[in-house]
């Protein structure tokens, strides 16, 4: 502007003027090429400035051009440096028009006004006085003074002839109307300006106020008419792309959301061919807005919002629209995304009102990624950037909830006490609190826990009470006083109408009375748990089975377990069931059903923490069924399935064992080997040794150097630090028969005596307690004895020794006692008969 300034005070600096500077200045006005229009316009002036009179006209088209430039500081500093020319030319009323125009421009609203107001419009041009009415009206309307703009604009109505003139003037005042809330005026204007339209309908101020009128329609519920004139407007191709653009987009708000994309699709190509300046890119956001409001566009959405945001990043809508964006992908669930686009809102936009949904909005994210420490830390933030108590109060609460998440229970603790301390947030404190104790029972402070919920039991609202209640009845069954949790589920059965905490109750009762063997009394709480919750009733069923089991009703218990798969086949407890009927089947020498049932298992619930110990089970059953081959082939599976089990050492204990039972004895050796040097500290390990001396024993008749080792064998056994009384005397006679084996008979009969029988004895005598199988020991060392006495020919020591058992009292005392009779009936030299016996 100073070098215009320049310019206009030096002509000589300017090639000369001429008429055709004026044609072409007024050309390039009519083709707003604005700045092509004030180069010449400036020689006009500085060619005429010696006559002012002559310079009014360039000097009002060069107030055109820079209005059209949008220099309106410009335009005040040309009329000032130009007063003669402006005083010249006051009188028609341009000069006063541009200089309001330019005020206005400005934001200088109240001295526009104040210098409209001052003004004689009648001696003016009418064009000028026209248009200053508008401007004085625009300013009411920017001032608030609807009644002096509608003033203006009905004087504008009745000077102006100017149909384009008159339908612009009709819209600004229908809208003035609108913004007054009139809108029953503001639609008989918009009708008045279609009516004097009707044969240029295509004008830019008649489209828009169709537009506006189809707006009022809609907004008045007349949905049918409004789509009518919005569909009106889309099908006019000569209506600019802007006005059918929003059109489009008015429409799909009116759509269904199914529905709605066609609409926005429709509305896409005139936005872009509208392009993002002005008016564009305001009817760009808004369609941004739309399509993240549906679930399948949000990222076809969040692009237009974008680009949007990207044209005028400084504008309070793209801070908005930024926010917007973050939250659409938060409500997506697309949690990743919410974090980033919250994380852009802050570096760009954190200083404005937003910051603490921003941040409360990103620390929801990630506590939804389980990124718990960030989570407290911005929830925490939020809650000191907010100036809303309440709010700060849910945002300590969900701090809180994000520590306790990531299991730091002490700060937990403290938050959801501070939140339970805040007295303008009634409706946080009780469940804070609840979540106080909570956090303290995971602590292991669990005599606060008890007083958080006992205060809350007595003192907090109904539901907070009854759950306080419950999970003070939980401490105290975990604890051990069950009389105390009887009681304290007893009073929420008797009180609750609530069905979830009535089963809970019933189902805590049961469990306690279950725990403390109390079956008969479990059995009907457990029962009505299925009625009161079903949620509950799965695991109410499971402790049913088991009660009933504990009570003796062992096929009602059975029974329930079948019924449990028919109505809980969706159970986390399924598998639980499934291998206690297993059990039960194995329990019942239902070995057939028992091998079915825990195969099946391990089929099933190959990953559950039971399943080896099924297997090692299965490989029993078929033990039993006598299928041994099928015993060693199941068990196969146990180091390829589970490596790292700890029943290897007992599955390959069973194999060998299934071997033994097919006279593979020299395999079984194998595998006793196995188990003795890799599983050294098996409980399995004891009797490895003593089964490979076993399968020794086993072998010798056709090796007899086997005997040796066999005898070696229960040597170790004997060391053993966990061999039983019952052990040592069952290796004590094994290593008899490897002695007789050898034919070393003596020996054997020493063994059998001296290892066997006396040390029975004088166990017993000290006070060594034997269980049952160890009378079979003594009682066959007692006849291997007397057997090979009598062999040697020493009839005497083997009554002898048969009379110790059977005068002992224990099993095959009898069977000793007739031995003895049959010995003295093949010696009847040394044991005639007597008178007595004659008799």
């Amino acid at each position: 502007m100073c070098l215009l300034m320049a310019l206009l005070a030096a002509p000589g600096l300017l090639p000369a003027a001429g008429e055709s500077d004026l044609a072409i200045a007024r050309a390039a006005l009519s083709d707003r090429l604005y700045g092509v229009a004030e180069r010449h316009l400036v020689r006009v002036l500085a060619t005429r400035r010696d006559d002012p009179q002559a310079c009014v006209e360039p000097l009002l088209w060069l107030c055109q051009a820079l209005a059209g430039q949008g220099r309106p500081v410009d335009l005040l500093n040309l009329l000032e440096a130009n007063p003669a020319v402006a005083a010249a030319g006051r009188e028609a009323g341009g000069i006063e028009f541009w200089t309001v125009r330019a005020l206005l421009d400005l934001g200088r609203v109240q001295e526009a006004l104040a210098r409209a107001r001052t003004l004689a419009f009648d001696p003016m041009d009418p064009v000028y006085a026209v248009g200053l009415l508008r401007l004085a009206a625009r300013a009411e309307m920017a001032s608030g003074d609807y009644a002096a703009a509608r003033v203006s604009f009905a004087q504008v109505d009745a000077r102006t002839t100017n149909l384009v003139e008159q339908t612009e003037n009709l819209l600004e005042w229908a809208q003035a109307e609108l913004a007054a809330g009139e809108w029953s005026a503001c639609e008989t204007l918009l009708q008045r300006q279609a009516a004097a339209a009707t044969t240029n309908s295509n004008l830019r101020a008649v489209a828009l106020g169709r537009l506006l009128r189809a707006q009022l329609l809609r907004r008045d519920g007349r949905a049918a008419e409004a789509e009518t004139l919005f569909l009106q407007i889309v099908e006019r191709p000569e209506t600019a792309a802007e006005i059918r653009a929003e059109a489009w987009l008015e429409l799909a708000e009116m759509e269904a959301a199914t529905r709605r994309v066609e609409r926005l699709l429709a509305a896409e190509p005139l936005i872009q061919e509208a392009g993002l300046a002005g008016h564009g890119w305001r009817l760009a956001m808004r369609l941004g807005r739309m399509r993240i409001a549906l679930p399948d566009q949000l990222g076809e959405g969040v692009a237009w919002l974008k680009r949007g945001i990207r044209v005028h990043p400084g504008a309070p809508e793209s801070a908005l629209a930024q926010f917007e964006i973050a939250e659409a992908w938060l409500a997506a669930g697309s949690n990743r995304q919410a974090v980033a686009e919250y994380r852009n809102y802050l570096e760009s936009y954190g200083d404005g009102g937003r910051l603490a949904p921003a941040l409360r909005g990103q620390a929801v994210a990630l506590l939804r990624l389980q990124a718990y420490p960030e989570a407290t830390a911005l929830f925490l933030r939020a809650a000191q950037a907010s100036t809303q108590t309440v709010w700060q109060a849910e945002c300590l609460l969900r701090a809180a909830d994000a520590s306790h998440a990531d299991q730091r229970y002490d700060q937990a603790a403290d938050l959801y006490a501070r939140v339970a301390g805040l007295t303008i947030a009634p409706g946080l404190a009780a469940p804070a609190a609840f979540m106080a104790g909570d956090a303290l029972e995971r602590m292991g402070r669990t005599r606060e826990a008890e007083a958080a919920f006992a205060a809350l039991a007595d003192a907090g609202p109904d539901g907070i009470a009854e759950d306080a209640r419950l999970r003070l009845a939980l401490l105290h069954e975990r604890g051990g006083a069950a009389a105390e949790a009887i009681r304290a589920y007893s009073r929420v059965i008797e009180a609750t109408t609530n069905s979830i905490r009535l089963g809970t109750a019933l189902l805590g009762r049961g469990r306690t009375h279950y725990r403390n063997y109390q079956f008969e009394s479990a059995i009907p709480d457990l029962a009505r748990v299925q009625e009161a919750a079903p949620a509950l009733a799965d695991e109410a069923a499971y402790l049913w089975m088991l009660a009933l089991y504990g009570a003796g009703r062992d096929e009602d218990a059975a029974a329930l377990g079948r019924a449990f798969t028919e109505h809980h086949g969706q159970s986390p407890l399924l598998a639980d069931v499934a291998l206690w009927l297993a059990q039960y089947s194995y329990n019942r020498k239902a070995f057939d059903e028992a091998q079915q049932r825990l195969t099946d298992f391990v089929g099933r619930w190959p990953g559950h923490d039971q399943a080896d110990a099924a297997l090692v089970w299965a490989g029993r059953a078929a033990m039993q069924r006598g299928e041994f081959s099928e015993t060693i082939t199941l068990l196969a599976r146990l180091p390829r399935d589970y490596p790292d089990s700890p029943r290897l050492a007992e599955a390959r204990f069973l194999q060998a064992d299934a071997l033994c039972e097919l006279a593979r004895f020299e395999e079984a050796i194998l595998v006793f080997d196995e188990i003795i040097n890799r599983y050294p500290e098996s409980e399995s390990v004891t009797t490895a040794w003593l089964r490979k001396g076993d399968s020794l024993l086993a072998l010798g008749s056709s090796t007899t150097n086997r005997y040796d080792e066999a005898l070696k064998a229960y040597d170790v056994v004997a060391m053993r630090p966990d061999a039983t009384p019952d052990l040592l005397l069952q290796v004590a006679f094994k290593k008899g028969r490897c002695l007789e084996k050898l034919n070393r008979v003596e020996a054997a009969i020493d063994q059998y005596y001296g290892q066997v029988v006396l040390h029975y004895d004088r166990a017993r005598r000290s006070g060594i307690t034997f269980g049952a199988q160890a009378q079979n020991w003594y009682a066959r060392a007692v006849m291997r004895a007397a057997a090979l006495e009598e062999t040697r020919g020493q009839p005497e020591a083997a009554i002898g020794i048969l009379l110790r058992l059977a005068h002992s009292g224990l099993a095959g005392a009898a069977e000793a006692e007739a031995l003895v009779q049959q010995i003295k009936g093949r010696q009847p030299v040394l044991w005639p008969e007597t008178g007595e016996d004659q008799q």
